[in-house]
């Protein structure tokens, strides 16, 4: 894991004298992460977020209390579309019990 660290870091490891198969497998890892395109997407994302860290205590809060609202608001849309279709096939069901009650004009 200290690997994915060092790679987002920008840090390179330090070569290992006599590699175990763990190293070897890290040392593969690393060069397969660093062909990773969006690695320098990666590793500014990572800065950025730790440069913000400070606004943290601010802007979580905030996303939580956006979040809710728009739960709220969706699911209050979502519930009154359910409730609509329900009272609609209600309808549509009593306008077909009606319409067989007719006599028929022959």
């Amino acid at each position: 894991m200290s690997f994915v660290k060092n790679m987002l870091s920008g840090k390179k490891s330090e070569p290992v004298s006599d590699p175990t198969m763990m190293d070897r497998m890290n040392q593969q890892a690393e060069a397969i992460i660093e062909r990773i395109p969006a690695l320098v997407q990666l590793r500014t994302f990572a800065r950025d977020l730790q440069e913000t860290r400070d606004l943290w205590a601010v802007v979580i809060p905030l996303l939580i209390i956006v979040g809710w609202d728009a739960y709220r608001k969706e699911r209050r849309r979502v519930l009154y579309d359910r409730a609509a279709r329900r009272l609609l096939a209600q309808q549509l069901e009593e306008q077909q019990q009606t319409d067989n009650n007719l006599p028929s004009r022959k």
